[in-house]
């Protein structure tokens, strides 16, 4: 990661007190705080959510499923939402929930968060059964290829005021409404 103060660009690292190298994102909560996203090597104690509180980035709660964390979200109840390479992970009132492609993820790779409308969080995945969810509540709804989703891989998700979806992916950009 890098910098930039009044001497110009200086790299962080390690001995600076960055806690992975593998930066994926950097998000920031209602609080303003900004968190770290890693994708260290499996196994690695820097993969995973890590929050600046202060000075020092603190690793967030162990239980994001998997090791390596692509995004984050909080939504406007303030649980806190993290797209990993395995699933999907939801911190609210002092627990956690995950959704797996075991519990009917489309794909594991969960590399987009958007809220919409009534408190919907959107999910878009990458990967051999690339999907979009949507998960109210703790009811899931998937559209993958079955339901008519057809354009592969998604990159990013953002919601209108009006409700509507927009969907960066693989093969274009597509508005759900």
């Amino acid at each position: 990661a890098y910098v930039r103060d009044s001497d110009g660009w200086q790299h962080v690292t390690d001995p600076q007190g960055l806690p992975a190298r593998f930066v994926h994102g950097v998000e920031v909560d209602r609080q303003g705080r900004a968190w770290l996203l890693s994708l260290d090597p499996a196994g690695s104690v820097a993969a995973g959510a890590w929050v600046l509180t202060g000075d020092e980035f603190e690793r967030w709660h162990e239980g994001p499923l998997g090791s390596g964390v692509y995004t984050f979200l909080e939504d406007s109840d303030g649980a806190y939402w993290f797209g990993t390479r395995e699933g999907l992970s939801r911190w609210r009132d002092g627990k956690w929930n995950h959704w797996s492609v075991a519990d009917g993820l489309g794909a594991s790779g969960v590399y987009a968060l958007a809220e919409g409308e009534a408190g919907r969080v959107w999910v878009g995945s990458r990967g051999k059964a690339a999907s979009l969810a949507s998960i109210l509540g703790d009811d899931m709804r998937v559209y993958g290829r079955s339901e008519g989703f057809i354009f592969g891989d998604i990159w990013d998700l953002v919601t209108e005021p009006d409700g509507a979806l927009w969907i960066s992916t693989q093969e274009g950009l597509v508005r759900h409404s």
